[in-house]
């Protein structure tokens, strides 16, 4: 890039990593810098203002209004309709993509240009660092850097290159941009299945590493034991592969991994070197370390040089293999990983520790997850869940970037495969589906059930970073334990604590205690988290029902509402007692009927209460009439964070044979649940039309996620078989109500509440 050293330039997404190191770069060549994020982390808003890059805050056309900079740079991750880009468009400045402006940044210098699927921003750091200590040996000036991560000793992701000095950078093929560098040396990791959002197929994906290939202008050091490496770089007149296999030219033998080092012996040109020792664990990092030494004998170093500064190699960058330090002494790692061949290695590392692992993976993109999920599944095939001590996998909601979702592109997608795997063998451990990273820290941070003895590996490139820091800052580990509960699909529940209640006095106890509380019967249309339910879980115990008769004729039923439905309307056809005939064969407690204001086409719990005595959070008693319950379809308005105790029910009177007739008739309409372990009706019915005929026209019968499946009868009928989970339970939910609003454009609201 050839303009004025004073020139404007605004980075638009400046609190990324790669578009921070950019504005490192060029505020280093004097010219005036500028740019904006929603939000900028402390190390990179630290290293953009010792650089002089003027920070804004969030996305405004004032940034390039009234004074408009001379060049805008923009990230992938904005949209094309950002306010900024739309203002520049109208002033007619000049806007670059930060793989085209780093491209033409590094032309004009001695650019060591690292590239491949994975293990890139491993290879530029150590390449860096390697190149550091050869200076520091050799009088050679240091070389600067623009990579996607940092060392301690590198200190910043960037640092603008001195005359003449090798400049290294992580080169990033997922627009494209890759075909735009002519680097001095290119250093190829790997070329896998990767960004397929953006390229067409992956033949598309290889022309673009062909590309910068052949315009490289010195040597190509490549990984030898990637066959894609070797195809695309392997025959160039001056080529170097390195690794495993007698393929490459710099390779490792005699490979010993340990926990913190690696030692190997060395062969290359005829010439064998023992008793080496990498200050780092794991084959991949040996790997990664092999091409920065290509890196450096392509830039002129001897490899004994190179060798005797192997040990400046002892970091890795930030959210790689990462120990987080804890302050209750809790084993966490924090890792980068977002793709199958990175987690494989990472999993292989983390559990040579010794100790069961807790890994929580955020798949990273729609399109990625959609594109390699099967990969995925085998990356993960390493975790071991059996035994006494088996270790677990917690899968997040994808993380999107700048994507929309994608079917086939979910965890939930994830979540599916992986549980076909668990049936055909090829995968021991079942993954818990959570939903965001605070309920994965609460889980951990419950008791040390769920983390004493493990280590904690936190995996993605997404915000689940956020976890390692909540966990690390907790002060200690509580030693209770969860305690089960029930509910009627029959799969694991369990919450911190569990209290019953049998009358009033015991709930207002109960409720002045604090915290959060959920309420259950039998647990009837209840799910509960497959983490656990961090509250305090209330069970209202069965108790005795109080009847009277009125001067109109009808009679009033006062009834605790733990009270189990099924006995509630058999001492109603016992007495002769005629309003609720429709709930034959509904399950659940009077409690639940009354919540979920539970019915059928021919009325309704709702119609038949005079009121309902409830508890607020407080403990505080409250008296509701019918009219105060705000009853509708299938809600109770009134009774949402409160806990009902009692209620009184009005019912006319009729002879007993003609209650239990009406009984056994609605019983006979109604879907015979013998056997099954459900929750009755999944969905509700939408405006104007049922939920179970759109389920069944979606083609959800019969489909089915781990042991939960959907009837082949009635398409609206979760059950529970052998082996299921609540994970099992949530992700079919969740396939059926997609489903459905894919191909019907209904958007289905689920009866089964979530705790």
């Amino acid at each position: 890039m050839s303009e004025a050293k004073n020139m404007l330039v605004h980075m638009v997404g400046a609190g990324g990593i790669g578009m921070s190191g950019l504005a490192i770069l060029f505020a280093g060549e004097g010219r005036r810098v500028s740019g904006c994020d929603v939000a900028f982390g402390p190390s990179v808003r630290k290293w953009l203002a010792d650089a002089g890059v003027d920070l804004l805050c969030g996305h405004s056309p004032s940034h390039v209004e009234p004074s408009p900079p001379d060049l805008i740079v923009r990230t992938p991750a904005v949209r094309d309709d950002n306010p900024e880009l739309a203002a520049a468009r109208r002033l007619g400045v000049r806007i670059m993509s930060r793989g085209e402006a780093l491209a033409g940044y590094a032309a004009s210098r001695a650019t060591v240009a690292v590239c491949g699927s994975h293990g890139k921003t491993t290879t530029s750091c150590l390449t860096a660092m390697l190149l550091n200590a050869l200076a520091s040996k050799t009088g050679r000036p240091r070389c600067g850097w623009c990579i996607g991560g940092w060392t301690e000793s590198l200190g910043c992701v960037a640092s603008p290159p001195t005359a003449g000095a090798p400049f290294v950078i992580e080169a990033d093929e997922s627009d494209g941009t890759l075909s735009l560098y002519s680097p001095l040396v290119t250093v190829a990791t790997s070329i896998e299945r990767d960004h397929l959002e953006h390229f067409e197929s992956f033949e598309a994906l290889v022309d673009c590493f062909r590309a910068v290939s052949d315009r490289t202008r010195g040597a190509i050091v490549f990984c030898a034991d990637d066959p894609v490496c070797r195809e695309v770089a392997g025959g160039r007149p001056i080529a170097m592969g390195y690794g495993f296999s007698q393929a490459a030219d710099l390779r490792a033998v005699d490979v010993s991994c340990g926990p913190s080092s690696t030692s190997f012996s060395l062969e290359f040109q005829g010439g064998r070197r023992e008793g080496l020792s990498l200050p780092l664990p794991g084959r991949h990092n040996l790997l990664n370390a092999l091409g920065a030494l290509g890196a450096a004998i392509a830039l002129g170093h001897s490899l004994d040089d190179a060798l005797r500064c192997l040990g400046a190699l002892d970091e890795l960058p930030h959210r790689r293999f990462e120990p987080i330090p804890s302050a209750a002494g809790l084993d966490i790692v924090s890792d980068y990983s977002h793709h199958p061949t990175e987690i494989r290695a990472l999993i292989d590392v983390a559990r040579a520790g010794g100790k069961p692992l807790l890994a929580v993976f955020q798949p990273h993109r729609y399109t990625r997850t959609r594109a390699l999920l099967r990969d995925f599944v085998r990356a993960f095939a390493a975790l071991d869940g059996r035994g006494p001590h088996p270790d677990r996998l917690v899968l997040l909601p994808v993380y999107p970037a700048f994507e929309e979702p994608l079917d086939g592109g979910t965890s939930l997608d994830l979540y599916a495969a992986m549980r076909e795997a668990n049936a055909a063998g090829l995968l021991s451990v079942v993954p818990e589906l959570a939903d965001s990273v605070d309920e994965v820290a609460a889980h951990v941070l419950s008791s040390r059930d769920v983390s004493e003895g493990r280590r904690i590996v936190v995996i993605g490139a997404g915000n689940v970073v956020e976890l390692a820091g909540r966990l690390a800052s907790a002060r200690s580990i509580p030693d209770a334990r969860p305690r089960p509960f029930h509910v009627s699909f029959g799969v694991q529940a369990l919450a911190d604590r569990v209290v019953d209640v049998a009358d009033e006095a015991a709930l207002a106890d109960a409720l002045r205690l604090g915290g959060r509380v959920e309420i259950v019967g039998q647990g009837t249309n209840l799910l509960p988290s497959p983490l656990g339910v961090r509250a305090t879980v209330l069970r209202l115990v069965d108790g005795p029902l109080s009847f009277r008769e009125l001067a109109d004729g009808s009679a009033e039923v006062v009834a605790g509402c733990g009270t189990p439905g099924a006995r509630l309307l058999g001492e109603l056809a016992r007495r002769g007692l005629s309003g609720l005939e429709f709930m034959a064969g509904i399950p659940g407690t009077l409690g639940g009927w009354l919540a979920m204001n539970a019915g059928t086409r021919s009325g309704e719990v709702g119609d038949a209460v005079v009121s309902v005595v409830a508890f607020g959070r407080n403990g505080l008693r409250l008296e509701l009439s019918r009219a105060e319950c705000g009853f509708s379809y299938r809600a109770c308005a009134a009774l949402r964070g409160m806990a009902a105790i009692s209620a009184t029910l009005r019912f006319r009177h009729d002879s007993p044979d003609a209650v239990r007739a009406r009984m056994r008739e609605f019983q006979s309409r109604r879907f015979d649940f013998a056997g099954m372990r459900t929750a009755g009706s999944a969905f509700k019915n939408p405006p104007g039309g049922f939920a179970g005929a759109l389920l069944e026209k979606a083609g959800c019968k019969g489909l089915r996620v781990g042991g939960a499946y959907v009837s082949d009868r009635h398409a609206n009928i979760v059950a529970a078989g052998d082996g299921a989970t609540a994970s099992d339970i949530l992700a079919l939910l969740e396939i059926m109500r997609r489903r459905v609003e894919s191909s019907c454009g209904v958007s289905l609201e689920r009866e089964i509440r979530r705790i």
